[in-house]
């Protein structure tokens, strides 16, 4: 399992090309030298590959910094992974730092990926609060200049150490988040494009097999595998990678097999991955990890013959050094155990127990170091991060706050409009046309004072709005005295309609801002309230439009109480009925469901309308929304109806959500917690 982790860091920006144009002499041939310096690095002999490395780079009148960088990062790989050295490795850390810092703009990708290696190596001496200073550093630098490609290696990086300390379940979120950048990257590089989100896919199957999750494991790994099996034909020069990618895999499904008792599965599995994977320029390592499954697997069966074949052939790879790597000590510390259990089965304890004390050395070896890296707290070192995120969240709420002065200056021209139209078609009536001036004036006070104080937005949208219901009513007032005036042209009375209508969906947009701009942190008085008395109430009233529509609304209420405001809720259940019959079709049920658990209250409405298409995603809950429709009726809609109820919701401690499908509906679900004493059920 261990060797994809090797994989990644080995060929990482090896196939991926940089931000810059280098030319084919340098490009090309630095990389397929350190592809072949890789496969020789898992041959008996991996020192050779030092050997080929210089022999390349010396045949070269040229070497760009960008090919000596790769060389320098073949070279630390030796010493991390064959020839562990820290010193060594360090050397060629420094030595890829000092290149790639003095040609960031064309050598990007090359810094981040030094930054990251230079916080492994100090993480493998320990130094972990150096280490995730230059994890920071490095995610720091992708987030100015990279794209996701490089934020999904800093991702990857910790959910990897999460699953080094043992906690697989928190490891699961980085990783989700690693593989979520890893798909949205551009980048066509084998790396980006294969590599690491098979690798991601990988190590969540891992993370849910540690956490005892075996049937997500499974279904994480097949996932894995058709990823892999699907990309074959995408790369046909990178067939070798794919096929160790595959073995793992199936290795690790083979162990999860194994835990949940599939034998038959999990022998199956196994074997293939050490027929894949136990051969030169190969994942050697990782066939010696199936091998300690397989054995383990024998002997919980009672197949000790085949597990000693095993154990034997093991023991001659560890000895003779074939596909040692940073996993070998844990290869053997594997062994060790598997070797005194299969003496015990044998009825040898004096040998079982001589293997037992190599396995409990070697173990303690092993444990310090890990109890080292459980030391860690990732979130500590990132809140720094997290706070600039809240910042960013802050200038997107002034953004939004912003957008909202817009609009209500968009409403006060629209109404200033209003009553130039009224002006134009009331010449008859100079007494009526001075009225008409006065609202006008009254129309521009409310904009001036709009103006006066941007930082109190909120609350000048409640008064703006609040001081136009007057204007507004009077100009309906003045329409009705109009159209009762005799000896009107047709063309007028035309004309009167229009701003009849105009002026009615003017009121209902300032009645909607009048609720606009409810927070969490307002406190709403709250009375104990029968929410199923309330919900009648407010079908009923809606019943009337229903029926012009020829909709029936159907209600299954229990009897529920609560502590709530009742204007808001009221406004709340208005809002989400009267959404379902501006979009349901002609003929069709409206249902409202109340329920209640010990937990919560949940409120549904469900309609059998046009529905919400995918891509709208939550935007209908905002306000001035792109995304409203005309009703199916052509009834109007501002944008504003859903964003208020959400915000009572979440004022009472609520959520509200919905489940849509295209052409056939949509439900609405709210649901407020039951927190005693403010909450009260009675059964119906």
């Amino acid at each position: 399992m261990r060797l994809i982790f090797t994989l990644l860091i080995t060929i990482l920006f090896f196939s991926c090309k940089s931000g810059v144009s280098v030319g084919p002499e340098d490009g090309s041939w630095a990389d397929s030298a350190a592809e072949h310096a890789m496969k020789m690095m898992s041959s008996s002999k991996p020192e050779m590959s030092l050997e080929y490395l210089d022999s390349v780079y010396a045949s070269r009148t040229k070497v760009s910094e960008q090919a000596l960088w790769k060389m320098y990062h073949s070279k630390m790989n030796f010493y991390t992974y064959y020839r562990q050295d820290f010193k060594l490795r360090l050397a060629y850390i420094d030595s890829m730092i000092s290149v790639s810092e003095n040609n960031k703009e064309i050598m990007s990708s090359e810094y981040a990926q030094s930054l990251y290696q230079m916080a492994s190596v100090l993480k493998d001496e320990q130094r972990y609060s150096e280490a995730f200073k230059y994890y920071y550093n490095g995610r720091s630098f992708a987030l100015g200049v990279l794209d996701s490609c490089s934020l999904s290696d800093f991702s990857n990086a910790l959910g990897i150490i999460r699953f080094r300390q043992g906690d697989f379940v928190k490891a699961i979120p980085y990783l989700r988040q690693a593989l979520s950048e890893a798909e949205n990257c551009k980048s066509s590089s084998f790396q980006y494009s294969f590599i690491l989100p098979q690798s991601i896919r990988n190590s969540i199957g891992l993370c849910f097999e540690k956490s005892g999750q075996l049937d997500s494991a499974v279904h994480h790994y097949q996932k894995a595998l058709q990823f892999i099996l699907s990309q074959k034909e995408n790369h046909p020069s990178r067939q070798d990678y794919i096929t160790v990618a595959r073995a793992v895999v199936e290795g690790n499904l083979g162990g999860a097999y194994a835990s949940m008792g599939q034998f038959e599965e999990a022998e199956k599995h196994l074997k293939l991955n050490i027929s894949l994977n136990d051969r030169p320029g190969f994942g050697i390592e990782d066939a010696q990890t199936a091998k300690v499954k397989l054995a383990r697997l024998y002997l919980k069966i009672n197949k000790t013959t085949h597990a000693k074949q095993i154990l034997s052939e093991l023991e001659q790879d560890l000895k003779a050094g074939r596909g040692k790597s940073r996993s070998h000590h844990e290869i053997w510390n594997d062994w060790y155990l598997l070797q005194s259990q299969y003496f015990e089965q044998k009825g040898d304890y004096s040998r079982a127990v001589h293997f037992m004390k190599d396995y409990l050395h070697h173990k303690d070896s092993l444990d310090f170091v890990q109890r080292s890296l459980k030391g860690i707290d990732v979130e500590e070192l990132l809140r720094d991060q997290h706070r600039n995120f809240q910042l960013r969240l802050l200038q997107k709420d002034n953004e939004l706050k912003s957008n909202y002065l817009t609009s209500l200056s968009i409403i006060l021209v629209m109404a200033v409009g209003v009553a130039i139209v009224m002006y134009l078609n009331s010449r008859r009536s100079r007494k009526n046309l001075e009225k008409v001036v006065d609202l006008n004036a009254q129309l521009q006070k409310a904009f001036s004072a709009l103006e006066i104080s941007q930082k109190e937005n909120t609350r000048i949208v409640k008064t703006v709005a609040h001081d136009l219901r007057g204007p507004l009513d009077a100009i309906t007032s003045l329409i009705d005295i109009m159209s009762e005036e005799p000896g009107r042209s047709g063309d007028d009375a035309e004309v009167l309609n229009v701003i009849r209508g105009t002026s009615s969906h003017s009121f209902h947009l300032v009645d909607s801002l009048m609720h606009l701009n409810l927070t969490g942190k307002q406190k709403l008085l709250k009375e104990k309230t029968d929410l199923a008395l309330l919900i009648k109430q407010c079908a009923d009233m809606l019943s009337v439009r229903a029926n012009e529509k020829n909709l029936k609304i159907s209600l299954e209420l229990a009897t529920v109480y609560a502590h709530v405001n009742y204007e808001k809720m009221w406004r709340a259940v208005n809002n989400l009925i009267t959404n379902a019959i501006k979009f349901s079709k002609a003929g069709t049920y409206i249902v409202v469901n109340l329920e209640s658990s010990d937990t919560e209250i949940v409120l549904k409405v469900t309609d059998n309308g046009i529905g919400i298409a995918p891509e709208v995603g939550n935007q209908i809950f905002d306000s001035f929304t792109n995304a409203r429709h005309k009703g199916t009726s052509g009834e109007e809609s501002f944008g504003l109806g859903l964003s208020i109820t959400k915000q009572i919701v979440e004022a009472h401690g609520g959520t509200i959500r919905y489940k849509s499908e295209l052409g056939k509906g949509t439900t609405f679900y709210v649901r407020i917690p039951k927190m005693n004493p403010l909450v009260e059920h009675t059964p119906q």
